[in-house]
């Protein structure tokens, strides 16, 4: 006849130096979990008159396993209370367990082998749960159960799973505090840290220099954009460079700044002719500059107008072959077979200066003037 358990999982530990063992849970169905004869938090420490501190591991498994329907005889020492030990009747083997067993025996050779969960005897020392883990592993397993509804894992056998990866998740070495030879590193946190602040400070060098770089063709380009617009226009626009150049690190300022200046070209007569086309592109690769965004960006369909396609494809490529120019590869050819040929119309002098000039004093106003008085 087959041994039963008594339906008690305990701790892994024995407690109160070793005299007893912790009752870590009572499974349902077993007659000792039958108006709470034994509870968890109980402390075992005797089985049948047999002191716990007096018998090794094998002799107490031996002890709470038992034929069908035998009894076991347990001293409970309850709420820790030296002064109120309790003895009970356990006894072994459930009603549930022996339908398990019997739908088992009727199945065929294959379709036992296809059975991967084993059922686990609670006298398993496993690691003990706090309510907390508890609660984490009911959690789990509801939702193992809805990702595997075949599964024949009973939440006994999950918890025992999650105490046992709980356990070895604990046995991995703390290496918290094993000292480092920052000697023996390829680069010391000391030295990384100086790389990436130098390196933060040459980025941001090459955006300073490119800002100023972009500020100074504004510059040239708005001069030239400025003697076709009409006197509203004209005032509009500088009042709007001003608040601007008011705060120049304002990526939103620049922003509302930019979208006007691409409006103006809609108002142009001949915003069509050559020398507006490369203009607005002009425009467009400065704003793009300042404010780290693409070409594309300045106009409410959020794409270049279809009219700017060819010219812009024209001047990238122009790009491209001055920078390759600059790094060396002066055998890269320029491709003419969709140039496009026209005379620059000339620019001619404008007021803008001198009305600006006198109207704002900053210095970083007076510098980007200053520029425009070079190109005008």
């Amino acid at each position: 006849m087959a041994r039963r358990s008594l339906g008690i999982r305990f701790a892994s530990q024995r407690t109160g130096g070793g005299e007893g063992l912790r009752v870590e849970e009572v499974l349902e169905g077993f007659d000792a979990s039958v108006d709470g004869k034994v509870r968890r938090g109980d402390i075992v420490i005797a089985i049948d008159g047999v002191k716990i501190s007096e018998l090794s591991m094998k002799e107490m498994t031996n002890l709470i396993l038992g034929e069908e329907g035998s009894c076991a005889q347990l001293d409970v020492l309850r709420n820790e209370d030296q002064h109120s030990v309790i003895r009970v009747e356990v006894f072994r083997g459930n009603s549930a367990q022996d339908r398990a067993d019997e739908h088992r025996a009727h199945q065929s050779k294959e379709d036992a082998n296809r059975i991967t969960s084993h059922r686990i005897f609670d006298t398993s020392m496993s690691k003990s749960l706090s309510d907390g883990e508890l609660h984490e592993a009911r959690r789990l397993f509801e939702r193992f159960q809805k990702e595997n509804q075949s599964s024949r894992i009973t939440f006994d056998q999950f918890k025992q799973i999650y105490a046992y990866r709980q356990t070895e998740r604990d046995k991995k070495p703390d290496t918290t505090n094993i000292p480092v030879n920052q000697g023996a590193l390829f680069k010391s946190e000391e030295q990384l840290e100086n790389m990436l602040t130098m390196e933060h400070k040459l980025a941001e060098r090459r955006r300073n220099n490119l800002k100023t770089v972009s500020k100074e063709k504004l510059c040239r380009s708005l001069s030239k954009l400025y003697v076709q617009t009409n006197s509203s226009q004209q005032t509009e626009l500088k009042a709007k460079f001003r608040h601007m150049l008011e705060n120049d690190d304002d990526n939103h300022r620049i922003n509302d700044f930019a979208n006007f200046v691409l409006e103006l070209f809609n108002d142009l007569s001949d915003r069509d002719s050559p020398a507006n086309i490369e203009l607005e592109i002009e425009f467009r690769a400065i704003f793009a500059d300042l404010l780290s965004v693409p070409l594309d960006i300045f106009d409410s369909e959020r794409s270049v107008p279809r009219r700017l396609l060819p010219h812009l494809m024209k001047w990238k490529r122009a790009q491209n072959i001055e920078i390759a120019k600059k790094i060396g590869l002066d055998e890269i050819v320029e491709d003419d077979t969709d140039e496009l040929s026209y005379q620059e119309e000339p620019v001619s002098s404008h007021p803008m200066l001198e009305r600006l000039r006198n109207e704002l004093s900053t210095s970083k106003a007076q510098k980007f003037f200053e520029s425009i008085s070079a190109c005008s």
